[in-house]
């Protein structure tokens, strides 16, 4: 294998990487300098090694966050998996046609306008005997004051 197909084939992930806590928090690694004291390989310039170790390091940085969304995406299915698995049988119950609905709605209303009917004719039969007490009232009232005229006339 050749010095560019090594340094491009898939790196072997790390367990240090997986065993961090927070896959968010992790900071990226800075490029490894050119280990000194190694010259180029024959026939390579300066700028294809550069070139070389530039993509080195792009491959390890998309492998850590290749790494890290794994963990997010594992991390989301812990969370999300159990409800996922309940709420298919659970909707299927509490699905509401439009027809069930409609006459849900209409026995409600239904039943508000018998309520409103009957509180009106309540209030309506307690004005009524409000206003008779009222008129029977103002009845003996002024038979009272006539009686008090007659007697303070006859005195």
């Amino acid at each position: 294998m050749d010095d560019f197909a090594q340094k491009n084939a898939p790196r072997p992930r790390s367990s240090a990487a997986t065993d961090e806590k927070n896959p968010v928090d992790t900071e990226p690694e800075a490029p490894s300098p050119k280990p000194a004291g190694h010259p180029p390989a024959a026939g390579v310039s300066e700028a294809d090694s550069r070139a070389a170790e530039l993509a080195d390091t792009t491959i390890q940085r998309l492998d850590r966050v290749e790494e890290r969304l794994s963990r997010l995406e594992s991390s989301i299915e812990v969370l999300i998996g159990p409800a996922s698995g309940r709420m298919p049988a659970r909707h299927a119950e509490n699905l509401v046609t439009r027809t069930e609905l409609s006459a849900a709605m209409e026995q409600f209303s239904s039943t508000l306008d018998t309520d409103i009917e009957r509180r009106f004719d309540i209030q309506n039969r307690s004005v009524q005997s409000l206003r008779t007490m009222v008129a029977r009232t103002d009845e003996l009232l002024e038979q009272v004051l006539e009686r008090i005229e007659a007697a303070s006339m006859h005195a």
